[in-house]
Order: C-alpha cells, then structure tokens, then sequence
C-alpha cells in the first residue's frame, strides 16, 4: 500500500477522476474538490462560494425530487460540504453495495443549480445564522488577520461573508458564478476506501453529459501582502471582556519543506503531551487548560502561531513562557524531533484505516498544494529526512521579532512590557 498511487481517469467532459482503492476498508468516500473560496473571490462577493455550497445541496435535493435526505437515510450514506479559504468539498460516504447512488447523487451537484426564490431565500437566511452564531466578524481570528495581511487582502476576509453581501447575490448571479466555479481545471473527483469493481466506470456512467466550462486553472498563490517581515514585534489590541492572546510568526513557505513546518508545529503546539507549548503554560504552571496552535501555509507565504485564554494578571507572564518555549524550538528541536516524527513514518500506514482521510489527505496534499507525494512512502522519506539541526534553524529563521505579531482581545493590556517581551525572540 505504501507504494501504491492514484489511477487517473477522465470524464467525457473532461473532469479528472482520481481514484485509490483501499479492500481492507469496509466504507468508502466520494469527493468532489472545487478550487474556489474565499482567495479566489471578488471583494464584493465575499462568501458566494460558502453560499453556494450550501446551495448545491439543496439543487441536488430538487434535482432528485425531494428526495435526497429520505434517499440518504435508507442506505446509511453520509453527505458533508465544507468550504476552506481555497476550495470546497463535497463528499458522500457509506458502503460499497450503494456507491451507485453516491455517485448519481455527488454528480449531480455538476448540474446547473435548480432552485426557486424561497430555497434561496431559507439558504440564506440559515448563512446569516451561521455568522451570527459564530460571530467571526468580532473575533480575535478576524482582528487578527486584518492586522496581518491588510483589510483588502483575501485572507482578511471571511469564508461566509456579510449577510449585506449575501442579500446582494440573487439567484442568476449566483447560478452563474456557479458554473464558472465548477469550471473543470478546477474541479476532480477523488475515490477512496472499499470501491466495488464497476466504481470507475459508474462515475464515468453518471459523469458523461456534464461538459463544465475551461477555464484558467487555479493555484493557492497568495498575493503578498505590504506588512511581512517587517513586524518588529508589532502589538495591538482591541476591547474584549475576557483576556484573549493570539501570537502569530510570518513564514516564507519557499524557504521550507511541508515536513519541516509541520513537525516544528508538532514540536510546540502539537497534540502531544510533550509539545513545548502545553508543557510550558499547561502541565508545569497550570496558567491554562487548552490552547489552539495554527498554521495556515499557502504558496509564498504562510503564518503559524498559537492563541490562548489567560486570566488578566497572568497576561505578561504567559507571554514569558511562551518565548521559553520557542527558545527551546530554537535550541532543542533534535531532542524532540523522535517524540513527533512517528506519527508521519511508523505511523503513515494510519491513512489506510480511514476512506474519508486517505481521500483526504491525499487529494488536498497532492492535488490543492501539489506536495511532491507520489506515494505514501514518499511521504514517510520527506519526514524521514528532516533533522533536529534543521528544524533547529528553521525555528530560528521564523520565530524573530521581524515576523511576530502578538494580538490582544482584552479590556486593557500593557502593550509597551508585552513588546518588550516580545522583542525577547
């Protein structure tokens, strides 16, 4: 298994098919990837791809009249649409005896969107909900990006929009900025799991009248924005009742490896109970219970960092710590490099136990990032290949004053001792 790769297959219209069997799996999952989202959007159209998202499913629904859900629940199939902020997915799972159906139902979301003023009506209005309940306009997250990469650019934005913008995209837009998204340089469907013989050739089947529009095919390269690198240990803050920190480092992601930036993130913010991060502000000080490490890597550029709830008088000390633990990066990456790399060599053969993340993982690594992963063992030979003496290096390129930008959701903060602090690095 370890050295096996996708079959590629076309369809009449010219959609890649990749498909990458796993028989010891008694499920499978059908994708359809769309390169779209938010880095590909008009400013003024913010969030259309999120909406059409959710959209495409109620299409499919009218397209099988009505009877999707009834349809979903008989077989024990599973459907999930997921927008990120450079393309859409869409997949149905269950087992091998209804992939037909899955493939009749997942084709269909290539079908020119059918619905009528109401759907889109009740479409929106549940999007609307989903902003408000999630308030992402007034989070640290957003305050954050808007700081890091400018209020125009197309990381600043949010994947779901404004219900401003929503109630401006009527359904003709809508339909059309549809099939110009599913445009078929940008869109492939990927099969994994336990596939029956005749899987291949019934997507083929279900595919074959849907001819999607050329277009320029799309890559995640993100503009670069005027504020990179030049930080110097840059703090803001904006009002909150409860003390939020968010710490942010700029990466070049043409400097490193995919490896490389993912077992540095292991080694300080990863799930492992020896990660720098937990150790320092969790398990020996229990300034806080849980944190979330992020790192959002793109073409060009990229940001890792961490975001944390710390009581009000613990603030400057937790920032101490915190730069504790990027100092150990910086000096003690090869101790804790054996403590991370397992889970991506002895443990790569993982990925066949689960169809959705073998689909996955493979589809976003090589077919949205294009990583130079032919095989899963070539996989394992990049994280093999990185050592303590790199990562080491690594850390010190990126965790400097030059790239740090510490964010701040609080009633007041001492922003002059935290860049002090800061300036630490």
């Amino acid at each position: 298994m370890l050295d096996k790769t996708e079959k590629e297959y076309e369809s009449v219209g010219g959609i890649p098919i990749y498909v990458f069997p796993s028989e010891q799996l008694h499920s499978f999952a059908l994708s359809l990837y769309v390169r779209g989202g938010a880095l590909f959007e008009a400013a003024e159209r913010v969030g259309i791809s999120h909406l059409i998202e959710h959209l495409v499913f109620r299409s499919i629904n009218r397209h099988m009249d009505g009877t999707l859900y009834k349809t979903l629940d008989r077989l024990g199939l599973s459907v999930e649409g997921v927008t990120y902020r450079e393309f859409l997915q869409f997949t149905v799972t269950g087992a091998p005896q209804h992939f037909a159906t899955a493939a009749h139902i997942l084709s269909l979301a290539l079908a020119p969107l059918s619905l009528s003023q109401d759907d889109l009506k009740t479409e929106r209005s549940r999007v609307k909900a989903e902003i408000r309940e999630e308030g992402e306009r007034s989070s640290l997250d957003f305050f954050t990006d808007r700081i890091l990469y400018g209020e125009s650019h197309p990381l600043a934005r949010t994947i779901t929009g404004t219900g401003r913008m929503l109630d401006r995209m009527t359904l003709s837009l809508l339909k059309k900025e549809k099939e110009l998204l599913f445009s078929k340089e940008n869109i492939f469907f990927y099969l994994s799991g336990r596939l029956p013989e005749n899987a291949v050739s019934t997507l083929l089947s279900e595919t074959k009248n849907y001819f999607p529009l050329s277009a320029e095919k799309r890559e995640n390269t993100v503009p670069f924005p005027d504020g990179y690198f030049k930080r110097n240990a840059a703090v803001f803050q904006k009002g909150g009742d409860k003390t939020l920190l968010r710490l942010s480092f700029d990466i070049d992601t043409a400097r490193y490896t995919d490896a490389e930036l993912t077992l540095l993130y292991d080694i300080l913010f990863g799930d492992g109970e020896e990660c720098f991060f937990h150790q320092a502000l969790s398990e020996k000080t229990g300034m806080i219970y849980s944190f979330r490490g992020y790192m959002d890597l793109y073409r060009g550029i990229g940001s890792i960092g961490v975001s944390y709830e710390i009581s009000a008088k613990n603030l400057l000390p937790s920032l101490r710590l915190a730069l504790d633990a990027i100092g150990r990066a910086k000096a003690e990456a090869g101790e804790a490099l054996p403590y991370v790399r397992a889970s991506y060599t002895d443990n790569a053969a993982f990925l066949f136990d689960d169809a959705q993340a073998l689909g996955f993982n493979r589809a976003y690594e090589r077919y949205v990032l294009s990583l130079p992963y032919p095989t899963v063992r070539d996989r394992i030979a990049a994280y093999e290949g990185v050592t303590g003496e790199r990562l080491s290096r690594v850390a010190r390129e990126i965790f400097r004053p030059e790239n740090a930008t510490l964010t701040l959701k609080c009633r007041r903060a001492d922003t002059t001792a935290l860049r002090e602090i800061l300036l630490g690095l």
